[in-house]
């Protein structure tokens, strides 16, 4: 679960439109102002924020309008140029609600609540829909990646994706190493086209990754943030294509294994690997069923994966 800080809370706004030729903006907005990330990536002060704004999380919606979930459960639309808010609905969460909050291409918001409930909210008729009981919830984040959801599991930390097609949930990273106890708090999608999408990631401690769904791994990125005071934390991350991603085709994921066979726990020779160390072709000597290999480097990277295994694997 999130704690609120005691400080003033920080949120980002990635207003990212990507490609090779025109760069990106970069927004950040706390309760007292919004932020421009520069080219020399340096954070300056853009506007102030509405008076009373103590957000869980931002979206941005298809038509360029801010919205706010406040206290978990409250929908508020910000106007940046005049400073104001007003609300315009909420889900019906019990407490402590929600910290989740995302916009689609069809002008609904996301948000999945500490009862493991995902809820739509339309913007255009002001009606709230119960979509799943995805059986876990969020610590922070949601976002769209190739027609899924994205977000971190809260109970094990593993990165996951809500199929909307299928109604199923997949295990698409393993709980990183990089991050330790850090849930991420901020997730964000900048959308080029249906083949062509990446995710940033923040956590508490405002740190920057990006998710690689490839390797199935998170990097680490620099972002320098030295404008905003001691205990700032960015609680939420959105893209002003982040709302792309939602209508692209349900690509299925495969669904991890993030419990590796441990062999300190097997019956002694059970299990023979050879050559050790190996660079070539590795040899499975074991009594037990074999169904598949999973290869990770020292950092927890996913190296290959072997599927109706034999006795050795190249």
């Amino acid at each position: 679960m999130r704690l609120p800080s005691p400080t003033t809370s920080l949120l980002l706004l990635w207003f990212l439109a990507c490609s090779a030729a025109h760069g990106q903006d970069i927004y950040g907005a706390s309760d007292q102002g919004i932020y421009q990330l520069d080219s020399n990536h340096v954070w300056q002060y853009h506007a102030p924020m509405p008076q009373g704004i103590s957000t869980t999380d931002l979206a941005l919606a298809p038509n360029g309008k801010f919205y706010a979930l406040r206290f978990g459960n409250d929908i508020v639309e910000i106007d940046v140029v005049n400073h104001t808010d007003t609300i315009i609905g909420g889900f019906p969460f019990p407490t402590p609600g929600s910290t989740s909050l995302v916009c689609s291409n069809n002008d609904e918001l996301y948000a999945l609540s500490y009862q493991n409930e995902l809820w739509k909210f339309n913007l255009n008729t002001g009606s709230s829909t119960l979509v799943a009981n995805l059986g876990t919830s969020s610590p922070g984040d949601l976002t769209f990646y190739q027609g899924n959801l994205i977000f971190q599991d809260n109970n094990t930390r593993h990165i996951v994706a809500y199929n909307f097609t299928t109604g199923t949930l997949a295990t698409v990273i393993c709980q990183p190493p990089l991050l330790g106890q850090n849930p991420l708090w901020g997730l964000s999608t900048i959308h080029e086209d249906c083949k062509t999408e990446r995710v940033i990631a923040s956590d508490w401690d405002n740190n920057f990754y990006e998710l690689d769904f490839d390797s199935n791994t998170i990097h680490p990125l620099t972002v320098n943030a030295n404008v905003f005071t001691v205990g700032e934390t960015i609680m939420g991350l959105a893209s002003v294509s982040e709302h792309l991603g939602s209508a692209c085709p349900s690509f299925a994921f495969n669904n991890l294994n993030c419990n590796p066979l441990n062999t300190s726990k097997l019956p002694d020779n059970s299990v023979v690997f050879y050559p050790n160390p190996n660079r070539g072709d590795l040899h499975i000597q074991t009594t037990l069923p074999l169904e598949s290999v999973t290869v990770y480097d020292v950092t927890g990277k996913v190296i290959q994966i072997h599927v109706e295994v034999e006795d050795y694997i190249g």
